[in-house]
């Protein structure tokens, strides 16, 4: 069994490979097949009933981003805390690189 501080290295590890896109935002969905942003068409043909007259064509990109607000300012404080409990130099430049909007 991992330990606690076994899967929070793991999650950070998975956040800064897969999440934190070029500017510093973290994505908040990801295609769990292939880690990375759902492909353009993916949801073309998906039942998507919240807006029935909308091109779900480009659903993709406003999922990708549609909490990205919460969880980069979730993450930009975790590592905060994890710089203020364990001086981590690591937590801080993963830090400054975010970009909170």
């Amino acid at each position: 069994m991992n330990t606690l501080k076994q899967r929070a290295e793991s999650f950070e590890n998975d956040v800064e490979s897969c999440l934190v896109d070029k500017h510093g935002l973290l994505m908040s969905a990801l295609n769990m097949e292939t880690m990375r942003p759902f492909a353009k068409a993916y949801f073309k043909d998906k039942s998507i009933h919240l807006y029935p007259d909308a091109n779900w064509d480009d659903f993709s990109d406003f999922i990708a981003y549609e909490n990205v607000g919460m969880c980069t300012g979730a993450y930009l404080a975790a590592m905060t805390h994890k710089y203020n409990v364990k001086k981590s130099t690591d937590a801080l430049k993963k830090a400054e690189k975010i970009n909170f909007l």
